[in-house]
């Protein structure tokens, strides 16, 4: 079956066909209809790579996540992929394991490939700036989750509301002294989080400003958190997560060394992967809003918003669990709470 044969179907020329059912230019909606009818009909398909070859453009995406073994990132990528596949667009995936050096092998890969679109989610706040702003002569890019360009378009989850709510909900349940465990990866995300949390303690508590401490996003740091915390700051009654993976090792610990969770110290994480419903207790997260994320960062990349660069921060919940429940007021399971949404164009 050939595009001829598609044509001779539909009543049209074979570069009206051609045009269709590519999408390399605009034609008549009845056109458009009576060569979708033939195709269908015929069973004709265009080659992919034909098309690749001829136009020089894939009509792939392509995803570049830090690190795939991450609870958040499949969650992410499902997301994306549920979407892209609604608009008829495949996604190649690859993982830069925590890499920059790696991160700027799968872009060049990507593009050698001819995929003309690429979502990326940053592994280095300052390394990576320079492989997303060379990209962008090549592929239109979004980030996603994290950014390292202000050039380039970036979704995210707004982190002075997701701290905010964290903070203000540990305090309503009677917590006074805070500390802060987070990842020192130099990840846009680790950085806006701590910045975060130590503008936001001062309104609660002053000192908490200083008890931060930074390792990796794995249970193991959370562990040797919890032990540096019951070794310096025995008195802290609140201790707020980078993810939830640190959050259930902190959590571990502090039960292993005969703390009460939440009675006497209450634990948050973040992103509200699988670890914080079924741990026990189980663990107040914020829910990072993938779903949207994942249509903000296609509607940015197939061009339905400003060229000019655009920041979209995206509002996070609050999913109250076991982990922080100290007032009666919160004894139903789950309870969610959320800030109004955030406007486009902020700066973090």
């Amino acid at each position: 079956m050939t595009m001829e044969d598609v044509a001779r179907e539909a009543g049209v020329s074979v570069a009206s066909v051609s045009r269709a059912l590519s999408g390399a230019r605009r034609v008549r909606d009845d056109v458009l209809e009576n060569v979708q009818r033939a195709a269908r009909k015929l069973g004709y398909q265009l080659d992919p790579i034909a098309r690749a070859l001829r136009s020089g453009r894939s009509g792939t995406v392509g995803l570049v996540v830090p690190d795939i073994a991450s609870p958040f990132f499949p969650a992410l990528a499902s997301g994306l992929e549920s979407g892209l596949r609604e608009t008829g667009t495949s996604m190649f995936l690859l993982s830069a394991q925590n890499d920059p050096d790696l991160e700027r092998e799968c872009v060049d890969q990507l593009i050698a490939r001819r995929v003309d679109k690429i979502l990326i989610s940053p592994v280095h706040h300052v390394r990576s700036r320079r492989i997303v702003d060379q990209a962008r002569s090549s592929a239109s890019i979004v980030q996603v989750d994290r950014y390292a360009s202000l050039r380039t378009h970036r979704v995210l989850t707004d982190p002075r509301q997701t701290i905010g709510l964290v903070l203000d909900h540990m305090a309503s349940q009677g917590c006074v002294r805070f500390a802060f465990v987070g990842a020192a990866d130099s990840a846009s995300v680790s950085i806006s989080r701590l910045a975060a949390y130590r503008t936001k303690v001062k309104q609660i508590d002053a000192s908490g400003v200083e008890r931060t401490l930074a390792g990796d996003y794995s249970l193991g740091w959370g562990h040797e958190a919890a032990k540096r915390i019951l070794q310096h700051w025995s008195d802290v009654d609140a201790v707020v997560c980078g993810n939830d993976l640190i959050a259930l090792g902190v959590i571990q610990e502090f039960i292993k060394q005969g703390r009460d969770v939440p009675k006497d110290v209450a634990v948050t994480g973040c992103d509200d992967s699988v670890f914080s419903s079924t741990s026990r207790p189980s663990i107040t997260s914020v829910e990072q809003p993938v779903t949207v994320m994942a249509v903000r960062a296609i509607g940015l990349l197939s061009g339905h918003f400003t060229n000019d660069p655009v920041t979209a921060l995206l509002k996070p919940k609050l999913i109250v669990r076991e982990s922080t429940r100290r007032n009666l007021e919160c004894a139903s399971t789950p309870k969610r709470l959320s800030t109004s949404s955030a406007n486009q164009n902020n700066e973090i």
